[in-house]
């Protein structure tokens, strides 16, 4: 993810050089067998199809009027405060100075995509940038399941049956 505007202008120029590699490899492709070719223009065109799309995630970001970051998990949460802070206009300069930090502060908590940053700061950060974010649900996998008993079963009595049921289970997997 491409975080700053030097950044940008640095996957630019790379994605120029992989331009004219690309151009380098068409001409060369009579000089190779049509196995190496198909391998090493495929992995090219992966690194500038990829490089593309982080430039123009950059740029629509910091071009366009946005007023919402799609939805993601809680481990999306970096980058979509990333994401608000390009789409907010601010650079990290400024989102540093709003917080009254050194923007290196700001730069190390990207680059490391908040790993050092505590809940308290990131939520500063979420303030000072003026976003509301929204959790809409908080999904429990593995949780075990609740049972309503009825009136004349009690708890015991349900766990010994759980308990048959696993032997019978075990038994009939033998």
């Amino acid at each position: 993810m491409i975080k700053n505007q030097k950044q940008a202008g640095g996957a630019r120029e790379r994605l120029k050089e992989l331009l004219a590699q690309q151009a380098e490899l068409e001409s060369k492709k009579a000089s190779l067998t049509p196995l190496k070719y198909k391998v090493a223009i495929e992995a090219l065109n992966g690194f500038i199809e990829e490089l593309t799309n982080e430039i123009k995630e950059y740029e629509y970001l910091d071009k366009e009027e946005i007023c919402c970051i799609p939805e993601g998990d809680l481990e999306d949460l970096p980058h979509m405060l990333i994401k608000a802070r390009i789409a907010r206009k601010m650079s990290q300069e400024d989102l540093a100075q709003k917080l009254d930090i050194n923007a290196q502060q700001i730069q190390r908590y990207e680059a490391s995509d908040y790993e050092s940053a505590s809940w308290t700061r990131i939520v500063e950060i979420g303030l000072a940038m003026d976003l509301n974010i929204e959790i809409s649900e908080i999904m429990i996998y593995n949780a075990r399941p609740r049972f309503i008993l009825p009136n004349n079963m009690n708890t015991k009595e349900v766990e010994a049956g759980i308990t048959q049921l696993a032997k019978n289970k075990s038994l009939m997997s033998i």
